[in-house]
């Protein structure tokens, strides 16, 4: 990672909108998973639900996930390197938090064949792109069939 290789760089900001259908506070679990990110930036977190207004966002980069999601270790700072590469959306892969066969037959099957479903589960995009669009659902959809879109190869527990 590029970033990683020239510690003298400063990392962007990351603003993590967290989806809370109603809820007013975090999940526990999923704030511990921010804490043990080996991202070594600024991380600004966000709890959203439809009536909010996200025009007072700082970050360079924002991720969307539901409350109760587990971030993976490195996901964010897999997150950077993308967008520091000129990604403009992109999406990581998925695995279960149970480990039941099943649960983790469909997700492996997902992340191997159409992995680009997982905006469903976890979606970033440069602050640039998301002035632009305007619409969550638009953002979700539309980078899917451009060329700087990415999934990236860390992982999301749902």
């Amino acid at each position: 990672m590029f970033i990683k290789l020239f510690p003298g760089l400063k990392y962007p900001l990351i603003s993590l909108i967290v989806r809370a259908d109603g809820r007013k506070s975090f999940s526990e679990n999923t704030i511990r998973s921010v804490k043990r990110s080996d991202y070594r930036g600024d991380v600004e977190t966000i709890l959203f639900d439809d009536k909010k207004d996200l025009k007072k966002i700082k970050g360079r980069i924002l991720v969307f996930f539901d409350d109760g999601c587990l971030l993976g270790k490195d996901l964010l700072s897999r997150v950077a390197d993308a967008a520091d590469r000129g990604i403009l959306a992109g999406t990581c892969y998925v695995k279960p938090k149970k480990k039941r066969f099943f649960l983790l037959l469909k997700y492996g099957l997902r992340n191997l064949f159409n992995s680009k479903r997982n905006v469903d589960k976890l979606f970033f995009c440069s602050k640039e792109f998301y002035d632009k669009e305007k619409s969550l659902e638009m953002l979700a959809l539309k980078p899917r069939s451009l060329k700087r879109f990415k999934v990236v190869k860390g992982f999301v527990s749902v």
